[in-house]
């Protein structure tokens, strides 16, 4: 046998070296790589995993050996987990695969050989006494009878139990069927019900928005009237007349100075809080950024003290905005501890730091503001942020936020134009044009007696007493619009801690939003990140001034594409894991993780790097469950769970060269999860430390 050294082969294609492995092993063209050998149990860093080794050709029994010069090389075939009971020094027989250029070359193998999954099958010795024998006829290769026979039944066995089971797995097949008919039957009444609900709600908007446009247009109208007569100062009129706040800081134009590559923005981004002595990897600001452009929900979860609002706050202070930081109440129990709520007796609304954050939002569009809800789980998060976050998940335009109902603003209308009218009629029976204040009107007596005429004062009434009531309710009302467009320029972001004084997020959350796991920054390799930070010749006080749209545009998810390389990896997950572990993951998240993809390939991100983050922000998170438990095929959760942690070892290699946060990669999370889930009585809990 010709034996090669590594340099000499190194540069060849895989199917070259199949070609010199067939003629080294004597296996034909085309002829599958089938042989035998013993098992051997291979335990590293608490990772169990079997190699083949004393390795034989399938007919002729010889040891195969690759033909390689260099003595240092192992002479065995990478076999992976096995579910089949099969244990250390058994014999099988398997079908052998080039292993990935990436193990080959870690091992210095070019020809280094694994077992096709599925294909290892273990052999028995037969009794030398009933052992058949072969004979050469001149008719052909003759054998006994009875081996024939025994194989002919045991054929038959076999292919009437496979028979059976596909004929049961056609009737669960059927019975799915069945029940996806009716369910959709169902789904169907119910969209035609809600398009039959959202078209009456669209025409209640539009009436609701033309009669509090209507208004507006009023108050504009009449400012300075307003005004003179002390109804409203001019600093709330300036809310109606579309005055907008400017509260942009001396900052870097990103263009100029960075050419517009977001690549370079992160890289400044890290540098100006490195200045400020703030540290984080590349890679995690890498991923926050591209969160914040997706415009979904982002959830930092960590201890106290891991850097969560830190992230925000310096974050948004990088790109010259603006963060605001809301905590949240253990006692908040539905939407009016978020947003707060119309007080009808006192005809005003009662507004929540949450609301104010986003209304000064609305007055400064230019400067983008990330809203982070701190301790987001000291409550349950499904009470008072359900309603909100349902109104996210609005994509084709900006979510309108109602607050109370219109009809007040359309009452107070009425109301005004009646007073106004009544002022002018005063002001006419009198003769008195130089009436233009308030104080004047109150200073006339004969004017002040007319209103009290015209507005039907009785007795305890007062001019002074009505116009405080006026001016009370146009307050109110330019304070305070009844419905809010969420701003372009908003983010949401939620903080959480996961302890004894908090709760789990629910299903829903997790559906909708992306978590990124905040570790203890004291495990944090400082020396390793004070050397990704670049040099820049500019001031780094400055931050970038980052435009609203340079931060993408809230618009729909890409449409679902069943071809694409990272969905079909998770279709496989979804399939032959989560659903059988009774992990929900639908086609909103798929779509969610085929927006923060094409958002992550803008900025040089290859698949791999990007399935490893979709797997710790969206998967990961959902895995709490009894690892003890059967399914429907017999197999425990924990089977399963060692089942996906060896498909994403195997197909997913890159997936391990991808550590983005203090949590690792996704294998590495997976592999802590499974080791606490054996030494906890087989509970899996990704949130458990």
């Amino acid at each position: 046998m010709q034996r090669y050294r590594s340099i000499e082969v190194e540069n060849l294609t895989d199917q070259q070296l199949i070609a010199r492995l067939r003629e080294a092993w004597a296996y034909s063209e085309g002829s599958a790589f089938i042989v035998s050998g013993q098992l051997k149990e291979i335990i590293n860093d608490g990772r169990a995993f079997f190699i083949l080794e004393n390795v034989r050709h399938q007919h002729s029994g010889v040891p195969l050996i690759y033909p390689l010069a260099d003595e240092k090389v192992f002479h065995t075939a990478f076999v992976g987990t096995l579910n089949s009971g099969l244990k250390s020094g058994a014999w099988v027989r398997a079908e052998l695969e080039l292993s990935p250029t990436k193990e080959r070359k870690k091992h210095n193998n070019p020809f280094g050989m694994k077992a096709i999954s599925g294909s290892v099958l273990p052999l028995a010795l037969t009794d030398q006494n009933i052992a058949p024998a072969v004979m050469e006829t001149g008719a052909g290769i003759m054998v006994e009878k009875w081996v024939l026979d025994v194989a002919r039944q045991n054929t038959v066995t076999v292919i009437e139990k496979e028979m059976q089971k596909a004929e049961q797995d056609l009737q669960q097949t059927q019975d799915h069927l069945d029940n996806v008919r009716e369910s959709l039957t169902e789904k169907n009444k119910e969209v035609r019900e809600r398009e039959s609900r959202i078209r009456d709600t669209e025409k209640q908007m539009k009436e609701m928005e033309a009669k509090l446009s209507s208004l507006s247009r009023f108050i504009e109208e009449k400012t300075q009237v307003l005004i003179a007569l002390d109804l409203v100062d001019e600093s709330l009129a300036g809310l109606v007349t579309s005055q907008q706040g400017d509260n942009a800081v001396p900052a870097h134009d990103f263009v100029d100075v960075l050419g517009g590559d977001r690549m370079r923005l992160i890289a400044y981004i890290q540098a100006f809080m490195y200045q400020n002595g703030i540290m984080y990897s590349r890679s995690m600001l890498e991923d926050f950024f591209t969160l914040i452009c997706s415009n979904d929900l982002i959830i930092l979860a960590g201890d106290s003290g891991s850097g969560k609002t830190s992230m925000v706050k310096w974050f948004a202070r990088a790109i010259g905005g603006k963060a605001a930081i809301i905590p949240v109440k253990p006692g908040w129990t539905s939407s009016d501890d978020l947003l707060g709520y119309y007080n009808p007796i006192e005809k005003k609304f009662l507004s929540t730091p949450f609301l104010d954050a986003l209304l000064e939002a609305s007055r400064n569009p230019t400067v983008p503001y990330f809203i982070c809800l701190d301790e987001m789980n000291l409550a349950r998060v499904e009470y008072y942020f359900a309603d909100f976050l349902s109104l996210l998940e609005e994509r084709s335009e900006s979510p309108k936020i109602p607050l109370y109902s219109d009809s007040e603003a359309n009452n107070l209308l009425s109301e005004v134009r009646l007073f106004l009218s009544l002022v002018d009629e005063a002001r006419e029976n009198n003769k008195e044009d130089g009436l233009n204040s308030f104080l004047d009107l109150m200073r006339d007596s004969s004017v002040n007696q007319k209103l009290h005429e015209l507005c039907g004062f009785g007795e305890g009434d007062s001019l002074l007493r009505y116009h405080a009531y006026l001016r009370k309710l146009l307050t109110g009302y330019l304070g305070m619009p009844s419905t809010l467009t969420l701003p372009a320029n908003v983010r949401i972001i939620g903080a959480i801690n996961v302890d004894d004084t908090t709760h789990y997020l629910s299903p829903k959350i997790l559906d909708r939003a992306h978590v990124i796991r905040f570790g203890n920054p004291l495990m944090d390799d400082w020396q390793t990140i004070s050397g990704e930070v670049e040099a820049f010749d500019v001031d780094l006080s400055l931050p970038v001034g980052l435009q609203v749209d340079e931060l993408d545009a809230r618009t729909e998810y890409p449409p679902f594409d069943p071809d694409d390389y990272i969905v079909t990896t998770l279709l496989t997950l979804v399939k032959e894991y989560l659903a059988p572990m009774g992990i929900e993951f639908g086609l909103r998240a798929i779509r969610q993780a085929q927006n923060y993809a094409a958002l992550s390939h803008r900025m040089g991100g290859d698949d791999e790097k990007i399935l490893n983050r979709i797997i710790l922000h969206k998967i990961l998170p959902k895995l709490v469950f009894d690892g003890e438990k059967k399914v429907q095929s017999g197999q425990s959760r924990m089977e399963l769970l060692i089942g996906m942690r060896e498909y994403l070892n195997t197909k997913v290699p890159g997936l391990a060269e991808e550590p983005v946060s203090h949590a690792g990669n996704a294998l590495s999370e997976l592999n802590r999860l499974i080791h606490y889930a054996q030494e906890n009585d087989g509970i899996v809990n990704y949130w458990a430390r």
